[in-house]
């Protein structure tokens, strides 16, 4: 018998913005040679590195979430998934998700990500990320992911996507129409996310979903 994979924790970050079109969405595709949903369009984000469990060195709030929707989750974890989805998107897009802030002393983490927000005048925003919902691949997959997926302002994003799109991670990344998404091969998980992100888009802005979401097969 086949030991069960066990899930890797993840994060995911759902961006959005209003434009002339409506509401716009980042979303790239995976290369068709990943072994984890290949060809399927997807939001930013990935599993979690042991370099997240490390303070940024910016002032970090916690990320907003409803009383219930995984009260039990501690804040050490929930900043350690913010963390992790501020430094995959940027890794995957190239964009910066921040506040503008003139720094008077240095961070005192070294790593590159939060290097990159020093250097360009901006504290990453962590009081701005929403989460959303959480997600587990189920068995008998033989890649499994835990994962949780956030909901922030496009208009936090600072820096410009790969001019071809392809960011080593994700092909045919760009800002794309909520409304004209009909023809993309989206995984159903992402879809259901989607959704509860637009409907918690009011008043110009992101808020907490209307109720708490746990999905349990991606």
């Amino acid at each position: 018998m086949t030991d069960e994979v066990i899930p890797l924790p993840s994060a995911t970050l759902i961006l959005l913005r209003p434009s002339n079109q409506g509401l716009e969405v980042l979303m790239g595709q995976r290369h068709a040679t990943h072994s984890f949903m290949p060809n399927r369009f997807v939001f930013p984000g990935g599993r979690v590195d042991e370099e997240d469990s490390l303070v940024s060195g910016f002032a970090e709030c916690l990320p907003r979430a409803r009383d219930d929707q995984e009260p039990a989750l501690d804040d050490a974890t929930r900043l350690t998934l913010a963390r992790t989805v501020l430094r995959e998107t940027l890794e995957e897009t190239d964009l910066l998700i921040g506040r503008p802030e003139t720094l008077s002393t240095k961070i005192t983490n070294p790593a590159p990500i939060w290097q990159s927000y020093a250097d360009k005048g901006l504290r990453p925003a962590f009081e701005d990320l929403i989460m959303i919902g959480r997600a587990i691949t189920p068995p008998p997959s033989h890649k499994r992911f835990d994962a949780r997926f956030f909901m922030a302002d496009g208009r936090l994003a600072h820096g410009d996507l790969p001019a071809d799109g392809d960011s080593g991670e994700l092909l045919d990344l760009a800002w794309r129409p909520v409304a004209q998404l009909a023809g993309l091969k989206m995984p159903t998980i992402t879809k259901i996310l989607l959704s509860i992100a637009v409907k918690a888009w009011k008043d110009d802005g992101p808020t907490l979903p209307d109720e708490p979401f746990e999905f349990t097969t991606i």
